[in-house]
């Protein structure tokens, strides 16, 4: 396996791992879906778009990545098998994301440490990727901070009742997509 990062050009077209990638995010979407079919009510519909714009800023972050680098070359093959891996965990525990059942692992933490491993193992292959790009570089680093606290309001929120969740859930998501765009939208490449 290739030890470097083989950047994409012009004519870069969808490689057979990043179709596999989505497929699984396609996965994942559906189980937010089936979670919304399964409680129509304006609850089950926040759960739902919550979890929608989860998946869709982890699924988003490797779509970039991988107009960067191909993904199906070198370590960034191996970190999108990873986060293959954390969408699929991320897909079976959605049902359990709001209200988890009895027995086995509680289902919100499985599930916010699945979607962790996603977006930490995106910042930091994307920052290896990135080479000597000092700007590209910077911008990840100025990412990390609104991640982290969004993350890190993802678990407290994981670790509490159902009822609070929602409400400290959708700060985390603000929080994220804000962040980005405030810290450094303009330093990524495509």
């Amino acid at each position: 396996m290739p030890s470097r990062f083989l950047p994409t050009g012009d004519n870069h077209r969808v490689t057979t791992l990043e179709l596999l990638f989505d497929l699984v995010f396609v996965y994942a979407i559906t189980a937010v879906s089936e979670s919304i079919a399964h409680d129509l009510t304006l609850r089950g519909l926040a759960h739902g778009l919550v979890l929608m714009a989860l998946i869709w800023f982890g699924w988003s972050a490797y779509a970039w990545l991988g107009n960067q680098a191909r993904a199906d070359e070198g370590p960034l093959r191996v970190s999108m098998f990873v986060a293959m891996g954390g969408f699929f965990v991320v897909a079976l525990t959605i049902h359990e994301a709001f209200d988890d059942l009895p027995g086995g692992l509680p289902g919100p933490v499985v599930f916010v440490v699945a979607y962790a491993v996603i977006r930490l193992a995106h910042l930091v292959i994307y920052w290896v990727a990135a080479g000597d790009d000092a700007g590209l570089r910077q911008t990840i680093q100025h990412t990390l901070p609104t991640t982290l606290v969004a993350l890190a309001l993802l678990l407290v929120g994981a670790l509490l009742s159902p009822g609070p969740r929602l409400g400290i859930w959708v700060a985390a998501v603000l929080i994220d997509y804000v962040g980005v765009y405030l810290e450094g939208a303009r330093g990524w490449r495509v």
